[in-house]
């Protein structure tokens, strides 16, 4: 193993100061302990990046935008992205916070719209208006975990009542009922490269099929069981379709996508075979067989490490962070002690600057 790019001292010291200046400014009280400082910075430093991207408007910039092929860093609320942050927030107790992002995703819907727009500015006003169907599943689960943290609060009825309609509106507008499944809107940007081709692909359906079910949950907290009931078979539904119609018993895994126009499964996979297992338990042999899959077609040697980058051919040497991090939890959860070493190493190797990263 290579030394570490940082000194551990050095990061000590930043994991102290982001922990301290988290339980000032924002009155955070847990304290989690990863074992080590480089971890350590991680965690605390990502954490309080996230917090200090959210205005007082909850507008959360979770990544640049670009206009006339100029990325405009800090400009845009990705909804979508936004959750994740929402939902981090407050899995640590900061639901404030989490609850803002949420309230500035919704009440920036325009009038008459039945969809959450892909991309706000700053100011409210829309960057990018695709309809994307996963995206009120993420927010969905972090509504789930802010009501879970911090309880049904009069705060967050109003985004549950909302985000409830949203959803409606998305099963209204995009299931189709022979298949059991929703299809992913007019702009497919996971891994297709922005196809406005019609898919019934796994990423939205497992997406929705978990934020449906939270959803559920969030309606039972506040004493709305028919919706409940709702979600809950909705969620149901979604899962038989995801069986019947995505998993593939030739190849033994859960298929990228089903193409409408086509009649067919996408011919090419990717990270999306094993990245949507966070959303979806189903057939413990199915992620196996992706990990395999992607193990033998996209694996990249980078000095000792062995990445898998999950890409098409043009794109393997590429690796996307979302998909490396989820493939430590499968590691983690699959008793992959070896491969989660790796990666690990590899973060120690790879990362300068371990105490901002989003």
């Amino acid at each position: 193993m290579k030394p570490p790019l940082i000194d551990d001292r050095i990061t000590r010291a930043f994991y102290l100061r982001a922990r301290r200046e988290l339980a000032e400014n924002f009155g955070l009280q847990c304290d989690i302990d990863l074992g080590t400082p480089f971890l350590n910075a991680l965690f605390w430093g990502s954490l309080k990046s996230l917090a200090d991207r959210v205005d007082p408007s909850g507008f959360c910039q979770t990544s640049f935008g670009e206009e006339g092929n100029i990325k405009c860093y800090g400009t845009s609320h990705y909804p979508r992205d936004a959750a994740e942050a929402a939902g981090v927030l407050a899995s640590v107790g900061l639901t404030d916070l989490g609850l803002r992002i949420l309230r500035f995703s919704l009440e920036h819907i325009p009038a008459g719209q039945y969809y959450l727009p892909h991309v706000y500015r700053r100011d409210g006003s829309i960057r990018a208006n695709t309809v994307q169907v996963d995206t009120p599943g993420h927010l969905a689960r972090a509504l789930e975990r802010c009501v879970r943290q911090g309880g049904p609060v009069p705060e967050a009825e109003p985004l549950y009542r909302q985000l409830r309609e949203v959803c409606r509106a998305a099963w209204r507008h995009h299931y189709h009922p022979e298949f059991r499944l929703l299809d992913a809107g007019n702009y497919n940007e996971q891994g297709f490269d922005g196809s406005s081709e019609l898919l019934l692909d796994l990423f939205t359906n497992t997406a929705m099929h978990s934020g449906l079910a939270a959803l559920g949950r969030v309606a039972a907290a506040f004493g709305d069981e028919n919706s409940a009931g709702e979600f809950a078979e909705q969620a149901g539904l979604l899962a038989a379709g995801i069986e019947q119609r995505l998993f593939d018993p030739e190849r033994g895994f859960y298929r990228s996508g089903y193409s409408l126009d086509r009649r067919g499964f996408m011919p090419e996979e990717n990270w999306i075979i094993l990245y949507c297992r966070r959303w979806y338990e189903g057939r413990p042999e199915a992620w196996e067989r992706a990990y395999a899959e992607l193990l033998s077609d996209t694996a990249i040697r980078w000095d000792d490490h062995t990445l898998v980058t999950g890409e098409t051919p043009g794109r393997r040497f590429m690796l996307l962070g979302k998909f490396f991090a989820q493939q430590l939890g499968y590691f983690a959860g699959t008793g992959r002690e070896a491969e989660l070493r790796d990666g690990l190493c590899f973060l120690e190797e790879s990362v300068r600057r371990p105490f901002n990263l989003y």
